[in-house]
């Protein structure tokens, strides 16, 4: 062979790997599942009629209910202290109805203060008199408020990287409630709360007020997310392929045409009986279809439906069977919260 010759298949050859390279390049780009962010309903944890009446009851702030403690276990004598737990408790109780009234669920929000203590379980009298004075059909006595301030050495794990250790400042907190429904004399007990952490930052933690400011915010959103059911940001992904229906359907999704995206994704799940990849694709996208209509039945049909197709090449897609295995827990889920949400989410 001439050397032109052996050159020009060496040329050849490099052109051929570099588009082969270029078009599995390319390839994966397109085939590969576009993730997304979406807002689902998350019912609340009591149960309540849209646009009935509610009132929270101080049963707390003179009741002797509040509880706060503070412990320097760095030995950083004087950052931080409790000054009025009662104090707290009342401010964090304004900013519970303030929530409650922003959030625009129920039609009347009440702050009523218990005028003497009361046993552990109401009678029905008194049941009867609050309901009579405060004209809301759900009573939620705020009970108890326990806070919990320590400093500490912590370690902690960032987004990226290793983990790093870490003066910090906590925050634990619990709120507990009595929940009377209209109906029933049987109280409903509810607990909420959470730990917050703030690092120290050359040499310094938050201001007392800015600690508290926070304490109180996350509390009222812990509260106005169990009486009243809210949106979350869930990441959820669909799948595009080397395919001229899934491309057309890409191309409806980009511009908001989700019903003329499921048409065509039907179409590949019933025209394609071999390509069981592409199958499970199709299906995935059309689980999410229904999901976003909060069709949870169909949804998780479809979803076992993409599983058992992606199941038949399980070492290729092991990744995508590992979230969908995720996906389809949580739409069991949010299935069997369904009518709850739809009684929450009723005008009584």
């Amino acid at each position: 062979m001439s050397n032109h010759l052996l050159n020009s298949c060496r040329e050849m050859r490099k052109y051929l790997v570099g588009l082969f390279c270029a078009v599995e390049v390319i390839w994966f780009v397109a085939c590969s599942p576009v993730f997304m962010t979406v807002e689902v309903m998350k019912p609340a944890e009591v149960t309540s009629s849209y646009r009935s009446s509610f009132a929270l009851i101080d049963h707390c702030s003179r009741q002797g209910n509040t509880v706060g403690t503070f412990e320097d276990r760095l030995k950083k004598s004087g950052l931080v202290y409790l000054n009025d737990v009662d104090k707290l408790a009342v401010r964090i109780g304004d900013s519970i109805v303030s929530r409650l009234i922003d959030r625009n669920y129920f039609s009347q929000v009440k702050l009523w203060s218990v005028p003497e203590p009361y046993h552990v379980r109401l009678t029905p009298d008194v049941l009867t008199r609050i309901r009579l004075e405060t004209g809301a059909s759900t009573l939620a006595l705020f009970d108890s408020l326990k806070i919990s301030l320590f400093t500490d050495r912590d370690r902690l794990q960032p987004a990226f990287g290793s983990s790093i250790r870490a003066d910090v400042i906590c925050a634990v907190y619990e709120l507990v409630y009595r929940v009377y429904r209209l109906g029933s004399d049987e109280p409903y007990k509810l607990s909420t709360g959470d730990t917050l952490i703030w690092l120290e930052e050359e040499g310094m933690f938050p201001s007392v007020s800015t600690i508290i400011d926070e304490i109180v915010y996350r509390a009222a959103e812990n509260a106005a997310d169990a009486f009243v059911p809210s949106a979350v940001s869930v990441d959820r992904f669909r799948f595009t392929a080397n395919d001229l229906y899934m491309a057309e359907a890409e191309r409806n999704v980009r511009a908001d045409d989700w019903v003329g995206a499921a048409e065509l994704w039907r179409q590949v799940y019933d025209d394609n009986k071999k390509k069981s990849t592409l199958k499970g694709k199709a299906a995935s996208n059309l689980a999410l279809y229904y999901e976003l209509n909060d069709q949870y039945t169909d949804a998780l049909d479809w979803a076992e439906k993409a599983k058992i197709c992606f199941e038949k090449s399980a070492r290729r897609n092991s990744g995508t069977l590992k979230m969908l295995n995720t996906w389809i827990a949580e739409l069991q889920r949010r299935k069997s919260e369904e009518t709850f949400l739809d009684v929450q989410l009723t005008k009584e």
